[in-house]
């Protein structure tokens, strides 16, 4: 909870003080490290050998444990346009699992992946997402092996998803760009829970992220090779922070 505040202080405080710049048309890449919130839904597990679960399921999004919450963005600006691919590493962990489904998480991660549309507003920007879920599932259920299938492998075409975002540049130079990214993201998965593929849990969320990203602008392609090397900040800044500060681990993303 600690951490959740901080990130939200730390966003409000930097956006009130700093006004942010134009970036020159381009392509822009930046990288985001955050948290997520996960609303109550109804979850349904469908079984071969016994009755279906349904109930209304509490999540737990862990952001800064384990794998942790990052995503990165590829912008194309033109103009006032602001078009390009997003990819968002969200987790879910069931709050209140029962004597059946054990246990459940979706944590390596139930990843978004979005071509966003968006558009320059002076400092803000304002985004419609579409895309689709890619979930890793990990499933205790009573009486039967854990399920997990790790590595690339385990990760599963799950379903669609939508997004809207509002992002605030809160600082900026030549070269790169700090901002405060929100967004609200609906989302319906359908996950397996075993190696039979007739069994599945349908996962629908709905979240709400905040996040402080890192991102470079074309200039820096253009300019001395200083300003080349810190094309590279965002491609670290994951690392570091993940490495670092939070002790999650080399490579965020991986349990």
């Amino acid at each position: 909870m600690k951490n959740y505040i901080f990130t939200i202080l730390l966003s409000l405080s930097m956006t009130l003080l700093v006004h942010a710049k134009q970036a020159a048309d381009g392509w822009l890449f930046s990288t985001y490290m955050g948290a997520s919130v996960s609303m109550e839904n109804q979850v349904a597990f469908h079984f071969e050998d016994r009755s279906d679960q349904v109930f209304k399921a509490n999540w737990r999004n862990r952001s800064f444990t384990d794998s942790h919450w990052w995503s990165a963005k590829l912008d194309r600006w033109n103009g006032d346009n602001v078009n390009g691919f997003e990819l968002i590493h969200h987790k879910i962990y069931l709050a209140n699992p029962n004597d059946v489904v054990q246990s459940f998480s979706i944590s390596d991660g139930y990843n978004l992946f979005y071509y966003n549309f968006g558009r320059k507003f002076d400092d803000h920007i304002l985004r419609l997402g579409l895309g689709v879920i890619f979930a890793h599932p990990d499933v205790q259920i009573q009486g039967r092996d854990h399920y997990i299938v790790k590595g690339t492998k385990g990760h599963h075409l799950a379903g669609p998803t939508v997004q809207l975002g509002y992002e605030r540049w809160l600082w900026d130079n030549e070269t790169n760009f700090v901002s405060l990214d929100t967004k609200l993201t609906f989302s319906y998965a359908k996950s397996p829970i075993s190696p039979n593929k007739k069994e599945y849990a349908v996962v629908p969320d709905v979240a709400f992220h905040i996040s402080i990203g890192v991102g470079n602008k074309p200039q820096a392609l253009a300019g001395t090779w200083q300003d080349k090397a810190k094309y590279a900040i965002p491609f670290f800044y994951p690392y570091v922070i993940g490495n670092y500060f939070l002790g999650t681990g080399l490579l965020p993303g991986g349990d």
